[in-house]
């Protein structure tokens, strides 16, 4: 009997759907009691929300009624409750787990036990046995994470990974119950326990329960027809899980023999056998302590005589290694030496050509001191002319800059001018531009009187033909007048 526990079923449908899992009734009676939609995937806030209510001395296990790591958010969980306080076991057969989980978890320090659920010959478990899988399988079982270990198998270990396994480390367990009466198979023993009964595995607290996706609290692993819910840990405490009415009749009817799941579980033991039970597990467990005890004399000797024999070897590693080192360096050294002698052998050809050149140049230098001390006399007239020249120089600097001074004047005085021929300049501009506006009327007014000349001259022509007009119509008038005088005038003389 251990400690209390709680199981984390992450999920509700299992993809592994092993034979001896009866997955069927579980998805059932889950959908039957969940209302219009059940949750199938636990998500970390509902994990959450139920572990801040657990007691750190409970521990959390990672198995349930699916294989945890079909939920993406497992590891998650797991980091959460180890960082809550609480221990952490694992049963997994790691479907769904990538190498960034394992490596996750390789860090936690509070992995109580872990049990690998691992493929069999018979296919009684339908674990897919990819690369992945058995890459997964591998790290896990060379993992230094320190906790109890074993493996679970539905029958003889599976070829694939059967060489993988050490028994000594990783000790297997095949045996195949029937998950109190939910499956029915010929190769399964049946059970059915009358009277008062008492828990191999949770004692009379029955606090080894399970946590499923929507928050309800299952009475064990083995329930998974459902017929004792507990409670629900969104809506109520971890203390009121065990006194709620679903808990107080599943206690009766195991001390008053009344019907509960118990009755059919592998895990339950009459009270009226328990002193029976009780010594043959004392007879065992002394048989298997003697067991014990000699193992782990003879795994110290043989772990003494190995590290004695890994220290051998390794200095043995090491002093290979040191002599590699000093054959590298030498290798080095002579190579270096030859790359100096090379170097030396042209840099004394070097040195003999400038010995030659030193040579020549200091023969050229006692020429050059000769002509320089016939030379110096030169040397002194030129100074001395330079000197006067110094003079001249500075005396024609004075005219220059008497010259400049004036320069500047007019230049000042020149600047003055240019200033008044641009304002000259602008005035005729300016003139230029009114008498150009006064020669546009001008012509304005010479095009207005061609205009009025033309309009006398229209007029005078009509003048002249109007006087012409009336001169005729005078002389046609006085013509006739004279007609008429002269007509008159006959008429009277006659």
């Amino acid at each position: 009997m251990t400690k209390g526990t709680l199981e984390i079923t992450t999920k509700i449908g299992c993809k592994v759907n092993c034979k001896y899992c009866p997955q069927k009734l579980l998805i059932n009676r889950y959908q039957e009691t969940s209302g219009e939609k059940p949750i199938a995937m636990m998500s970390f806030e509902t994990f959450k929300a139920c572990i801040d209510k657990v007691p750190k001395d409970i521990r959390i296990d990672f198995s349930g009624m699916c294989e945890p790591w079909l939920n993406k958010e497992c590891t998650k969980m797991v980091q959460y409750a180890s960082e809550s306080g609480h221990a952490i076991a694992i049963f997994s057969t790691f479907e769904g787990a990538t190498d960034a989980d394992i490596s996750i978890l390789e860090k936690l320090p509070s992995i109580e036990q872990i049990v690998l659920h691992m493929p069999d010959q018979e296919i009684n478990s339908n674990i897919s046995i990819t690369k992945e899988y058995l890459e997964n399988i591998k790290r896990m079982l060379n993992t230094k994470i320190n906790c109890q270990k074993g493996i679970s198998c539905h029958g003889i270990l599976h070829d694939s990974v059967r060489p993988l396994v050490d028994e000594s480390i990783w000790p297997i367990n095949n045996q195949m119950i029937d998950r109190a009466g939910n499956i029915i198979a010929g190769d399964v023993s049946q059970h059915h326990i009358k009277g008062k009964l008492f828990c191999s595995i949770a004692g009379n607290r029955l606090n080894h329960n399970v946590l499923l996706p929507d928050g309800r609290v299952l009475l064990c692993c083995m329930d998974y027809g459902m017929q004792h819910i507990i409670g629900n840990l969104l809506y109520c405490t971890y203390d009121e899980l065990f006194v709620g009415p679903t808990m107080k009749s599943v206690e009766n009817a195991i001390q008053m023999g009344g019907t509960v799941l118990c009755r059919s579980c592998s895990n339950a033991i009459s009270l009226e056998c328990a002193g029976d039970e009780y010594l043959k597990l004392l007879h065992e467990n002394e048989d298997i302590w003697k067991a014990k005890k000699y193992l782990e004399g003879q795994l110290e000797g043989y772990t003494a005589e190995l590290s004695n024999a890994n220290k051998t070897i390794k200095e043995q590693v090491d002093w290979i290694q040191k002599l590699e080192e000093g054959k590298r360096y030498l290798e080095e050294q002579n190579q270096n030496w030859i790359i100096e002698v090379e170097n030396y052998k042209k840099s004394n050809q070097e040195l003999e050509k400038y010995n030659v050149y030193l040579t020549e140049q200091n023969q050229n230098w006692s020429a050059e001191v000769k002509n320089y001390n016939k030379s110096e006399q030169e040397l002194k007239t030129w100074v001395s002319q330079l000197e006067e020249g110094k003079d001249y120089l500075e005396s024609q600097n004075q005219k220059l800059q008497a010259e400049l001074d004036i320069y500047q004047k007019n230049e000042t005085e020149l600047r003055i001018w240019i200033q008044d021929l641009e304002n000259g300049k602008k005035y005729l501009s300016d003139k230029v531009d009114e008498m150009t506006n006064e020669n546009k009327k001008l012509l304005q007014m010479l095009d207005e009187l061609k205009l009025w000349t033309e309009e006398l001259q229209l007029g005078k022509d009509y003048l002249e033909n109007v006087t012409q007009k009336l001169e005729r119509d005078y002389s046609n008038v006085k013509e006739q007048c004279l007609g008429y005088e002269q007509i008159i005038s006959d008429a009277e003389n006659k």
